[in-house]
């Protein structure tokens, strides 16, 4: 019983070990395709977006038609990308574009 008891454990324990190296190695990896692999979303892509963005829908949270994003053109483009690379880089929203209960 106590060898039985004793071979759970260790197995237990490797197997944790296996979990917790295999969990390290996935941050690593993750990290450094985020970091060093996907480059920030450049203006063209932005704007290929804003393209493809469906017409006559409802406002999102923000409340902006898309209508009136897509009038914008090439300046309100440039805008939302600066918008994207400063929270890409940052990795962080602006307070003023969290939603708020």
């Amino acid at each position: 019983m106590l060898l039985a008891l004793t071979n759970m454990i260790y197995e237990l324990k490797h197997n944790l070990h296996y979990v917790c190296v295999c969990v390290c190695m996935y941050v690593c990896v993750y990290v450094y395709i985020y970091i060093y692999i996907i480059p920030e979303p450049s203006a063209a892509e932005v704007e290929l977006a804003i393209d493809k963005l469906k017409s006559h829908k409802s406002p999102g949270i923000d409340q902006i038609p898309t209508e009136l994003i897509k009038a914008g053109g090439r300046t309100i483009c440039l805008e939302i990308h600066k918008i994207i690379t400063s929270i890409w880089k940052k990795e962080k929203l602006p307070e003023s574009g969290r939603n708020q209960p």
